[in-house]
């Protein structure tokens, strides 16, 4: 989503926010892709949910 607005001295801000419900982090600084997060932020974890095969991704199927 997209949102603009005006500073107190006239000049139009944008910002452009990237909003999900859901997001596979395919790599990173950790092996899991996410570095430390948990490791931070000690909340309760459910079972992991089962990640997707993508062996057979190639990039002709990325939309970007």
């Amino acid at each position: 989503q997209t949102r603009n607005w005006d500073d107190e001295a006239g000049i139009k801000h944008y910002r452009t926010e990237i909003v999900a419900q859901d997001m596979i982090m395919l790599g990173g600084r950790g092996e899991l892709g996410g570095g430390d997060y948990e490791d931070r932020h000690q909340t309760p974890k459910a079972a992991p949910a089962p990640q997707p095969d993508t062996s057979d991704i190639t990039p002709d199927d990325l939309p970007f």
